[in-house]
């Protein structure tokens, strides 16, 4: 066989493979575009063979590459064979498969160095467009508060963290939260060098074992827990980080590179400097005592080892020092120093047992772990513990020591999402450590028996950093949220506030009034105040009432009838209600409307409705507002669900005769509501009862640009005629039979289509494939009406069969009678229609209770008939999503008591805090359990247990909902029991 025979094999392995990889990127053009040029077969085949051109020509210029090299531009062969369409995915591939290539064919060798530059400047790059210059929430405002100015955090303090914020504080780029919130992205990028120095501490590497630890380290720096915490100003990046340096120190020792004396005290001080950053890094320790068990340091050594803890720990002191500068000159006592530093105040999150006696907390750590690497990642890492274990037993044996603490502590702390999940990220960096291990063994296996196969174990493991890009940089968008609570502060604080007042907001909206008030100097006379239950806002409600300061509330509180309360724009004015007489439209017979102004918002498409009430006689009804919007045909367009009053701040049976009563509400119309005129109407009614006459009254008259559609929850690609594309759905996966379904299409036109287009749909039963006769929503718009290029949403109603079942829904795009040739994904046949989803219609009464269409109550273990004052009470519910939801919903839990008053009450996130809702997925199940104690004073008689769901950034419940759909109230009662006699 001749030289040119040998070379065949490879020349065609080479053209494969660059064919594959530009039919990748015709799909990638035609779906993300997107491109009906490249969404059919010309366009394809001519990319396919254009890139297999390309390829053969550049294995022709190196004529030493080997053809394998060329592998990894059949990466986008997972897209191709995937049918379904997956944004981010596609661009991914070609990308990686472009760069792994590339690494692979470049002769000159890259110093330690260069792969170390990679390491750290690629997850930044990914990083730096993510990070908001608003500001943020939670620990992330304060963060970006307290650094620049040297203050001191919660408990307990974080000064290394603190100091970090603010060396960054002082760079002369982008605004002041930005800054600090780069300080995470850069120590969450040098934790990916760090530990690609770790894997790389050996005497000899090949080129594939420096990819290995390139790619290990790109995968922690990608995985979703730590990505979604390196684009905000928290801590946890640098703990990563530093956990990271303390295995390539140790790493270093093992290897020969750090001598003895120095390797023990140094993994001491990353210990006493980790501890500085976030106290659970105490775990660090265990990493480091069986390498000293190893090492058998002299006394001597162990003497220096401790006094570079404490050196470490000396950190700390920045706390008491500071705390007069910023105390008004209190000294801190060494008390009140330790329990600062300790966090003694969450010791009540703290449950040291829960390993054994909360199972299911096992599983939730698990899921953890499994969704930063996937199953393989983890196959990867219990094989690298497996071989470490044999090769550097004492470095195993520590990070299995210093893994599992933090795996207990995780356990044992209850604290909601994002935290509890982030308070894992050290397991991370073991978990990728171990990976890492197992890779390289395997690479140096492939070495020796098969070397020329390396390029496809690369190419496989490429797909660990990969998936975890496309996978979550979709879900992550800072900005939006950032934005939108800096326009909530600004709307707040242009209102007309008296002078010196105080404005107590939950933690939500305190950042956004508290950052313009000290980093802008809006209203510099307001005092803004948070505080951490309700019973510390009750506290300073009084306390600022009596002393005669003015209040107003930017944070729930039950009750406030008993103040009088009227809305202020976007806040709540606490203090008497005037009683002037003044004319206006009157709804039923003592409740008067005599005001209203419509105000736009400056940013999106949102309004602020202002109503002035007076109640001329006494109420004996809760009366709420029901908003909605006719078009210019005087169909009904859109309808709120019933509004309380105030923000829900008051019920109407409160108002007294004469009384009058601001009250303000938020507009933020959906996405999927056209552009276009629109007359606001307005009525009142009792709770989930008719209106008071005289029915719906006109406002006023707005007008509406279309607004730009955010990506769909279901995203695919269909292209109907030649310029219809359908981008993707919003559909429930479950839906009772005969009600009402809720749903929205995602699409764009890209250019004159000939007639009126309208969609229509299709139900066919999964048991015996039969179509059901075709329905066309009343209120489906055509698709000319949408502006050209523009991506848009619709909103469309079906009644779902009368027969329980497994449906398909399909849906096509008619046009003068005729439904528009349809290719229902990439190089597709046309059809006449295309399938959207599969959903189960289930029986109009399965679950004990619907909410708001979003998740059912399928069960629940309440089973109690008496109980004691001070006696705990335990249950569990079983929830099923029913869509993909992409907001946090907060589950409430109250104990009522005979004279209607609360005597028990939980807000929380499902699970303890630690599976919201925006994590679920369709059909999911989970089981979530509660313990709620009766109030000491409770009275006799009997009580109710409800539960329910509210969005706190608009206190708005979800509906229960009837077996038609209909809301039926915002509340489902577990049971009952009974107290005394």
């Amino acid at each position: 066989m001749n030289a040119q025979d040998k070379k065949a094999p490879g020349q065609t392995l080479t053209i494969l493979c660059g064919a594959l990889w530009g039919a990748g990127l015709a799909r990638a053009l035609a779906l993300e575009l997107p491109s009906a040029l490249f969404f059919q077969w010309p366009g394809a085949l001519g990319a396919a063979l254009l890139a297999a051109l390309l390829a053969f020509s550049l294995s022709r210029a190196l004529k030493d590459a080997a053809a394998l090299a060329f592998v990894p531009l059949a990466l986008p062969l997972l897209d191709l064979l995937s049918g379904d369409y997956v944004p981010w995915r596609g661009p991914v591939l070609l990308v990686g498969g472009v760069l792994l290539t590339a690494l692979l064919l470049w002769r000159e060798k890259f110093p330690r160095a260069a792969w170390l530059t990679l390491a750290i400047a690629l997850p930044l790059a990914i990083y730096l467009p993510d990070l908001s210059p608003y500001v943020g929430r939670a620990d992330t405002f304060e963060f970006q508060v307290v650094a620049p100015r040297l203050g001191i955090a919660h408990p307990s303090g974080y000064p290394l963290y603190i100091l970090v914020g603010k060396l960054f504080s002082l760079l002369p780029v982008g605004s002041s939260a930005w800054r600090i919130n780069l300080s995470s992205a850069v120590c969450g990028a040098l934790a990916a060098g760090a530990l690609y120095l770790a894997l790389t501490e050996r005497d000899t590497l090949t080129r594939e074992q420096h990819l290995v630890a390139l790619l290990t380290a790109w995968t922690l720096a990608l995985s979703p827990t730590l990505w979604s915490r390196a684009i905000e100003a928290e801590v946890y990046t640098l703990n990563a980080l530093l956990v990271a340096l303390a295995l390539w120190a140790a790493n270093r020792w093992l290897a020969g590179r750090l001598p003895a004396r120095l390797a023990l005290p140094l993994l001491g001080l990353l210990a006493g400097v980790g501890m500085a950053s976030h106290l659970t890094l105490g775990a660090l320790l265990f990493l480091a005592a069986p390498l000293a068990l190893q090492m058998r340091p002299s006394l001597k050594q162990l003497g220096q080892t401790a006094m570079l803890v404490l050196l470490g720990l000396a950190i700390y002191l920045y706390i008491p020092l500071r705390w007069p500068a910023i105390n008004h000159g209190e000294l801190m006592t060494p008390a009140h120093f330790l329990r600062f530093v300790t966090n003694a105040e969450s010791g009540g999150a703290l449950h040291p047992l829960a390993f054994i006696q909360d199972p299911p907390r096992w599983a939730l750590v698990f899921r953890l772990l499994r969704l930063q690497v996937g199953w393989g990642g983890l196959g990867l890492a219990a094989l690298g513990f497996v071989h470490l274990l044999r090769r550097r037993w004492a470095l195993a044996l520590g990070t299995l020591l210093a893994g599992g603490a933090w795996v207990w502590f995780n356990l044992s702390f209850y604290v909601a999402d994002p935290d509890y999940s982030a308070f894992l990220i050290p397991a991370h960096v073991l978990l990728l450590f171990w990976l890492g291990e197992g890779a390289l063994w395997l690479m140096s296996q492939l070495h020796e028996r098969r070397a020329a196969l390396a390029p496809l174990a690369l190419t496989a493991l490429a797909l660990l950093p990969l998936s975890r890009l496309w996978l979550t940089g979709p879900t992550l968008d800072t900005h939006a949220q950032g934005l939108a609570d800096e326009t909530w502060g600004r709307e707040a604080l242009r209102q007309p506030l008296t002078q010196n007042a105080a404005i107590l907001a939950d933690s939500e909206k305190f950042p956004p009034l508290y950052f313009l008030q000290q980093v802008e100097g809006l209203r510099p006379d307001l005092d803004l105040v948070m505080r951490f239950d309700e019973a510390g806002y009750r506290e300073e409600l009084h306390a600022r009432l009596a002393a005669g300061q003015p209040v107003y509330l930017a944070r729930y509180l039950p009750g406030m009838d008993a103040y009088g309360v009227q809305s202020v724009g976007p806040l709540v004015a606490v203090g008497p209600l005037p009683t002037a007489v003044v004319d206006g439209a009157t709804f039923g017979e003592a409740l008067r409307l005599l005001n209203h102004t419509l105000v736009a918002a400056e940013t999106g498409r949102q309004h602020r409705l202002n109503l002035t009430w007076q109640a001329t006689d006494a109420l004996t009804d809760e009366l709420t507002v029901r908003l909605r919007l006719r078009d210019a045909r005087g169909a009904v367009a859109w309808q709120s669900e019933e509004r309380r009053p105030v923000a829900g701040y008051t019920t109407t049976q409160a108002w007294s005769a004469g009384q009058v009563i601001n009250d303000s509400h938020a507009l933020a119309w959906p996405a999927w509501l056209p552009g276009g005129r629109y007359t606001l109407e307005i009525a009142v009614g009792p709770r989930f009862a008719e209106a008071l006459t005289p029915g719906w009254v006109a406002l006023t008259e707005l007008t509406l640009p279309w607004a730009a559609a955010p990506e769909p929850a279901t995203p695919l690609r269909a292209l109907f005629g030649a310029h219809l594309w359908l981008e993707g759905f919003d559909l429930p996966g479950e839906v009772a039979a005969e009600s009402q379904l809720h749903f929205t299409l995602t699409g764009r036109r890209t250019a004159d289509l000939p007639e009126e287009a309208r969609p229509q749909f299709y139900w066919m039963p999964l048991d015996n494939a039969r179509w059901e006769p075709p329905v066309i929503p009343e209120a489906a718009l055509s698709a000319n009406a949408w502006p050209q290029g523009q991506r848009v949403q619709q909103r469309y109603t079906l009644t779902a069969p009368w027969l329980p079942g497994q449906y398909r829904l399909w849906v096509s795009w008619n046009a003068g009678g005729e439904p528009l040739p349809a290719r229902c994904g990439w190089l597709a046949r046309a059809e006449t229609q295309c399938a959207l989803a599969d959903l189960t219609v289930g029986p109009a009464t399965a679950g004990l209770a619907n909410f708001g269409g979003e998740l059912v109550l399928v069960d629940s273990t309440f089973d109690v008939e008496r109980l004691a004052p001070e006696e705990t009470l335990a249950f569990a519910l079983q929830w099923r999503g029913l869509r993909a939801m992409t907001a946090d919903y907060t589950l409430f839990v109250q104990l009522l008591g005979p004279d209607g008053r609360l005597y028990g009450q939980v807000d929380t996130w499902p699970v303890q805090g630690a599976r919201p809702t925006s994590g679920w997925t369709v059909g999911e199940e989970l089981s979530d359990p509660h313990r709620l104690t009766l109030a000491s004073d409770a009275p006799p008689g009997e009580y109710q247990v409800i539960v329910g769901w509210y969005l706190l950034g608009t206190m708005e419940r979800l509906t229960v909902r009837d077996a038609a759909g209909q809301a039926v109230g915002d509340f489902y009662t577990l049971g009952t029991f009974t107290v005394g006699e």
